[in-house]
């Protein structure tokens, strides 16, 4: 049963790439990220306390958003499946950069739209849509493969 019963009864393959161990990927350089432009080497990070666990969760979402390139780039149709909205910050991105011609529909009870300058938790899980459509006006730890995004006007 479960979702891969689902995927297979309408004829679609199902592959699944198995869960990424993030304790694995501590601290290893994140493939395929995008080069961070010379224009924006300079800006500033957020101060630690704006996001709470940043270069932890921005690692992590790292190795989502290679892992969801990879399968994208090679013209698969993703689908991730993950425990809270951090997720997708780097499901929107991976597919973006392989497929740039995207468009997301956000479908939420709340639009996950805060920044680390609105946020009143500083929790990630309520910013992803924020950071993925450029709002981000500073750096984030751990998050260096998103600074090619950063400060699109909100």
């Amino acid at each position: 049963g479960g979702i891969k019963a689902v995927v297979e009864a309408i004829d679609w393959r199902f592959e699944d790439k198995g869960d990424l161990n993030f304790n694995d990927l501590a601290d290893k350089p994140i493939p395929n990220a995008p080069e961070v432009p010379q224009s924006r080497a300079n800006i500033p990070y957020y101060d630690d306390n704006k996001i709470k666990n940043c270069k932890k969760i921005g690692q992590a979402c790292g190795h989502v958003f290679n892992a969801v390139y990879n399968a994208a780039n090679e013209g698969k149709f993703v689908l991730t499946v993950g425990g809270d909205h951090s997720l997708a910050c780097p499901t929107i991105s991976g597919i973006m950069r392989a497929r740039p011609d995207t468009c997301v529909v956000w479908v939420d009870a709340h639009g996950d739209c805060n920044h680390p300058g609105t946020s009143p938790s500083g929790n990630y899980h309520g910013m992803p849509a924020a950071h993925a459509m450029g709002w981000f006006q500073e750096r984030a730890k751990g998050f260096e493969w998103m600074d090619a995004h950063l400060l699109r006007s909100p």
